[in-house]
């Protein structure tokens, strides 16, 4: 099964093993841990909404700096990655963290076996947020044990969205089960949105792409422009002649 994390970073791809509940028992990974997990990762997109809400409300999301080249970092998304980080620490002090803004915690315990990492991208789109451009970002954490994704959210905290899927146990949205999905073991059988046709050459290989129209509002405002720069042009030269 094809496991892929895409956010402003780049994108990580792998080919990732089911994993047996035996497997899970062996190394102290169970059901009753899960259930604790996945209610902190819940908890941890709870405390990053409020943030990011917070900000969206107001002229305050404006306030960013550009990060080497790679696009806008905002207080906002800085504020959210601390409150998830906070979160996750309070309940797993050991655990390792690598967020998009604030970089690794805990990073050498990374490398012992059995260990959990944390991977945060606090506002993935963030040139759509500051712009209020459609709703088009979101609270990405995912979780990771023994170098395998366990579970990953997407949390919309404007539009109050969230999808929670947990390896073994499915996907939700809000809370209610999503009984559509299915493994995927072929890029070329999958279905992915992105925000532009050809997001880089990994994305070409995925056999059905959705867009969220943004490169069509490009290409509107750009003929809109050359359709203005025609009619002055044609009245500069009716003038003149």
């Amino acid at each position: 099964m094809w496991s892929v994390i895409s956010g402003e970073v780049g994108t990580f791809t792998k080919e990732v093993p089911n994993i047996n509940s035996n497997h899970h028992q062996q190394n102290g990974y169970n059901l009753q841990l899960t259930n604790r997990l996945t209610a902190k990762v819940n908890k941890a997109a709870d405390a990053a909404g409020e943030v990011v809400r917070k900000y969206y409300s107001n002229a305050a999301r404006f306030q960013f700096r550009e990060k080497d080249g790679d696009g806008p970092v905002t207080c906002a998304g800085v504020e959210a990655e601390q409150a998830i980080v906070s979160v996750i620490l309070d309940a797993f002090p050991s655990h390792s963290i690598y967020g998009e803004e604030t970089g690794w915690h805990n990073k050498d315990n990374a490398c012992f076996l059995d260990q959990f990492v944390w991977v945060l991208d606090p506002i993935d789109g963030t040139s759509s947020f500051v712009g209020k451009d459609n709703c088009a970002f979101g609270i990405l954490i995912g979780l990771v044990y023994n170098g395998k994704p366990i579970i990953g959210c997407i949390d919309q905290p404007v539009l109050k969205l969230r999808w929670v899927g947990v390896e073994g146990k499915g996907t939700t949205i809000n809370g209610q089960r999503v009984d559509s999905t299915v493994d995927c073991c072929d890029l070329g059988k999958a279905q992915v949105h992105l925000k532009v046709p050809s997001y880089n050459d990994l994305a070409k290989k995925v056999g059905r792409r959705l867009f969220n129209g943004n490169w069509l509002r490009v290409l509107l405002m750009l003929s809109l422009i050359v359709l203005s720069i025609l009619m002055i042009s044609s009245l500069l030269f009716r003038c003149c002649y």
